[in-house]
């Protein structure tokens, strides 16, 4: 898989209308550590799509949205307070969530 570019969004929020407001970052791969981008390489990481974490978890919200476009599809997912919600649930989906944000967190 051939990444093309990645956007990412982060921020605290209080509601959901908020989400708008977030500024999107777009990331070029070769920016990336060589780390992060095996990470996104992994084509477990397509299946990541929709939310994951603890939406209801605490006001305000940590907030993550992450797409990823490669060559061979896009995916998109969505986290929500990823810290307490790692306390709560240890899926394979939402830890790998969970290290994709923060690596792509690192790179602002």
């Amino acid at each position: 898989m051939t990444l093309i570019t990645i956007k990412y969004k982060v921020g605290i929020i209080h509601s959901t209308h908020e989400l708008d407001r977030l500024v999107t970052h777009h990331i070029c791969p070769d920016s990336l550590p060589d780390d992060l981008v095996d990470l996104l390489s992994q084509p477990s990481t397509l299946a990541l799509k929709g939310t994951y974490g603890m939406r209801e978890g605490a006001i305000p919200t940590e907030y993550d949205h992450v797409v990823i476009e490669s060559d061979t599809g896009n995916t998109e997912f969505e986290v929500y307070n990823k810290g307490m919600s790692m306390i709560f649930e240890t899926s394979e989906s939402l830890i790998q969530a969970f290290k994709i944000c923060l690596g792509l967190q690192k790179m602002l």
